[in-house]
């Protein structure tokens, strides 16, 4: 089985983070989301992988790889017009496909028993569903048995508490209705109307609901916190992650676990726990920084305390930054927090 990974949207709630860098390209939890996304497909012995890029997000995308070592090849949407008009660019196939979008977090044993569940039924396609307790914010899944009857794109009343994950293993048959799909009224081709196509014309398509499995959504700032924890708390091998304990810094400063300090990144004042300071990024004395997310050359300033705060790429926090894990802080690179 291969994989295609979904890289080309925007991103606008998660602006102005993504003004500056792609959504796909985030820094969350130590490293890129489209990082967590590879190792995850990786954990499941999936090597092959395709990435879905746009215009927006084409040559960051394939730099970033391309400076990791990453192995991918490349489809290309001329446009990001949704999960539907990405997926089609991954037809003809001549093996199922697991797509996965880049801004969903989910632990790799789901999606290793999605694969189980497909190879053993052999369905058109089959969606790993997620219970939730607002699935009016998604397309929920009505169910019957196993099989799907339709998807209701975020219905104003619930329908059902199972959610299309946005994970899902497609044959090269179901991959087809993916082709020529209409435009939505929200201005995409959405995958979830090949999926009610499907059902309409009698194919199978099954729901592996999972239960008990840890999955996010990353579409806005209060998500990509708790993402950020989800992945600190797993470690996955970053070499600066501190687990449950105190690390001190050359700079004089100390990393309270878990948290993740790029080699890059200078440390001297007080980080974590649930910390993730990227490249060229700077903890001046004295400031504290936790349940944080740092990107690429930002800095806080000494003696400043940070908490449930995200700074742009090349932010400055010059003063106190304290949010919540619904409400995190936002600091943009054009300004500072002063």
């Amino acid at each position: 089985m291969k994989a295609g990974v979904l890289a080309g949207g925007i991103g606008k709630r998660l602006r102005p983070l993504t003004d500056v860098v792609p959504k796909p390209l985030v820094f969350v939890g130590g490293a890129a989301m489209i990082d967590h996304c590879v190792n995850a497909l990786r954990d499941v012995g999936i090597s092959d992988v395709v990435v879905v890029v746009s215009p927006y997000t084409e040559t960051a995308v394939r730099r970033h790889l391309a400076e990791k070592g990453i192995e991918v090849t490349f489809a290309r949407q001329d446009a990001p017009l949704g999960t539907g008009d990405a997926v089609s660019r991954l037809y003809p196939s001549n093996d199922d496909v697991l797509i996965v979008s880049s801004d969903v977090t989910v632990e790799p044993r789901s999606i290793g028993a999605l694969i189980d569940y497909h190879k053993k039924l052999r369905p058109a396609a089959t969606i790993l569903g997620i219970r939730v307790h607002d699935p009016q914010r998604y397309g929920a899944l009505l169910i019957e048995g196993e099989r799907l009857k339709a998807v209701v794109e975020k219905p104003a009343v619930p329908v059902s508490d199972v959610i299309n994950s946005g994970i899902y293993v497609l044959s090269e048959e179901a991959l087809e209705f993916t082709r020529d799909l209409p435009i939505s009224p929200r201005g995409e081709k959405e995958v979830t109307d090949a999926f009610n196509l499907m059902v309409r014309q009698g194919k199978e398509v099954r729901v592996l609901t999972d239960e008990g499995s840890w999955w996010h959504d990353v579409g806005d700032f209060a998500s990509l916190i708790r993402a950020n924890e989800f992945y600190l708390e797993r470690g996955r091998g970053m070499s600066f992650t501190a687990l449950g304990e105190k690390r001190f810094t050359n700079e004089g400063g100390v990393i309270i676990g878990p948290s993740y300090a790029s080699p890059g990144a200078e440390i001297a004042g007080s980080l974590g726990p649930y910390a993730s300071v990227d490249d060229g990024s700077t903890v001046e004395r004295g400031a504290s920084v936790d349940h944080s997310i740092l990107m690429k050359g930002s800095r806080v300033f000494p003696g400043c305390h940070l908490s449930y705060s995200i700074l742009a790429p090349g932010a400055v926090a010059a003063s106190d930054a304290l949010g919540t894990e619904d409400a995190p802080v936002i600091i943009p690179a054009e300004r500072s927090s002063v």
